[in-house]
């Protein structure tokens, strides 16, 4: 329901003149991010804390099936000592299941838990969306 919902929020964004509805990206944070979006029209993603949840999944929600189709450019954001979503057991093989070619995904890995300082997200971030998106800081 929730990939519906945005799938028609994306329709409402197409039809307004004063959106670039060609240059949209997803931004996941915590379990938005294990909700990675599979959907055509967003050309880069970024996650912040976010990994394998732990918990069982019904199919069509379950990250094993859905990541390795995933190909649009992914940037994680993660703590290190994140105790959610840990570095080896659950941030790493999320990004590994991603289907997104290798020179377009990145993980950027921040000393501390759970937590991405904000001038380091807003760097990294806005780095990332120049890249996939054309300059992001125009107005």
């Amino acid at each position: 329901m929730w990939g519906k919902d945005m799938r028609r929020a994306i329709d409402d964004l197409a039809t307004r003149q004063d959106l670039d509805s060609t240059r949209l990206a997803f931004y996941g944070l915590s379990f938005g991010g294990v909700m990675l979006a599979i959907e055509p029209r967003f050309k880069a993603e970024m996650l912040q804390v976010a990994g394998l949840a732990m918990e069982a999944q019904r199919p069509e929600a379950d990250p094993f099936n859905y990541l390795p189709r995933i190909t649009t450019p992914v940037l994680m954001l993660n703590g290190r000592n994140d105790h959610i979503f840990p570095l080896e057991s659950s941030q790493q093989p999320y990004l590994a299941l991603l289907g997104t070619a290798a020179d377009r995904k990145r993980r950027f890995i921040y000393e501390g838990r759970d937590f991405v300082p904000r001038t380091q997200l807003i760097a990294e971030s806005s780095r990332w969306l120049d890249k996939y998106l054309g300059d992001v800081t125009r107005r």
